[in-house]
């Protein structure tokens, strides 16, 4: 008897914990002002746009119009993404937030998320860039650098500048020099 709960109880927490197949990660949209723009990020067939209020902007760089944007709809922790990052050698896409760095293996719905505090750092620090290498993902936070697999997002290291050279980094925040 105890042996048939406990069965019940492990299936029926599968089953839940499973995506819903029956929703599709663009059924439900989102749409707000964009804010400010924070980070570019070409990937396949769109260019991302990490903006401060709107989430991940999608522009199609075959038909030259904007798309339905990636935001808390989708599976995102915050629409607030202060920088964005497509890995060419995966297809996975990195967004940073405020506490958190979370990828998507689609490109569209499914993301998941790594507390920074996970991470190494604090909860209120920020990352600035996100790039990769070719067996690792890569973010700068304040004066360290974060070494990461890049398909699981398991820390690997926590350096004071990167101990690899040909690191694609994407674009961080734009500022204004006087």
């Amino acid at each position: 008897m105890v042996l048939t709960r406990f069965f019940f109880f492990l299936f029926t927490t599968l089953i839940l914990a499973q995506p819903r197949a029956k929703y599709r990660p663009f059924d439900w949209l989102l749409f707000k002002e964009p804010g400010k723009i924070n980070s570019l990020s070409e990937g396949y067939e769109y260019l991302y746009i990490a903006t401060s209020h709107g989430g991940i902007y999608r522009y199609s760089l075959y038909s030259n119009q904007y798309d339905f944007p990636i935001t808390t709809a989708q599976g995102l922790q915050s629409n607030n993404i202060t920088g964005v990052h497509f890995d060419h050698n995966t297809g996975i896409i990195w967004a940073s937030s405020l506490g958190f760095l979370q990828y998507s293996y689609t490109r569209e719905g499914d993301w998941r998320q790594i507390n920074l505090v996970d991470l190494g750092l604090r909860s209120n620090d920020r990352i600035s860039r996100r790039g990769n290498s070719e067996n690792y993902v890569w973010a700068e936070a304040n004066v360290v650098y974060i070494k990461m697999d890049k398909t699981s997002g398991i820390l690997s290291g926590i350096y004071p500048r990167p101990d690899e050279l040909n690191i694609n980094w994407s674009s961080d925040q734009y500022s204004i020099q006087n």
